[in-house]
């Protein structure tokens, strides 16, 4: 199992020296989003939350100065149960991010599935993520679903291409004998 705490520390560490001049953008904190391997979600700014994290979200809160006012920013990390770091994606061809929409001050975090918009809130992104975290979870299952249902589409459409296969063999025999009946009439 990933040392989830080890990671956290690292991943906050790049974040912290890709801000740049501490005059126009200050780090604040991490919300650490710990996720059970039966899904069941815990968020703390403390590292330790992670300790028997199965898999976990990092969400990154800085301060920026535009123009004359402070706005908080947020980068979101995902870190799977193998310990990659895959920044937006979660998998099953999920994405998160956190952008601003409508104005500077209005942090919006966004789960998508494809194009599928499949949760979207306004922080504090801790009431949220258990929500977000179900709704992922959503897909895994309709990815099954799919299948289940593709195979069983699949099956009906065996069933009737074999129904199909005899209904050829019954207009064959048919033609056959109306070949050999034609014969003995004496035609062709």
């Amino acid at each position: 199992m990933p040392d989830f705490i080890e990671l956290a520390q690292k991943s906050i560490n790049e974040y912290k020296s890709s801000l740049g001049s501490e005059d126009v953008t200050k780090y604040k904190y991490t919300l650490c989003v710990a996720i059970s391997q039966n899904d069941e979600v815990s968020c703390s700014k403390d590292l330790f939350i992670l300790d028997d994290a199965y898999q976990c979200f990092l969400i990154h809160c800085c301060s920026s100065l535009a123009i004359s006012n402070w706005y908080n920013w947020y980068e979101i990390e995902f870190i799977n149960y193998k310990g990659h770091n895959l920044k937006d994606i979660i998998g099953n061809d999920c994405i998160i991010k956190i952008n601003w929409e409508g104005s500077w001050s209005n942090q919006v975090l966004k789960l998508w599935h494809r194009d599928d918009e499949l949760y979207t809130c306004n922080p504090p992104f801790e009431c949220h993520m258990q929500g977000v975290w179900d709704a992922y979870c959503s897909t895994l299952n309709k990815g099954k679903d799919e299948v289940s249902s593709l195979k069983a589409e699949l099956a009906q459409k065996e069933e009737h291409i074999q129904k199909l296969e005899e209904e050829v063999n019954l207009y064959k025999n048919a033609l056959g004998k109306i070949k050999e009946i034609v014969k003995e009439l004496g035609g062709e």
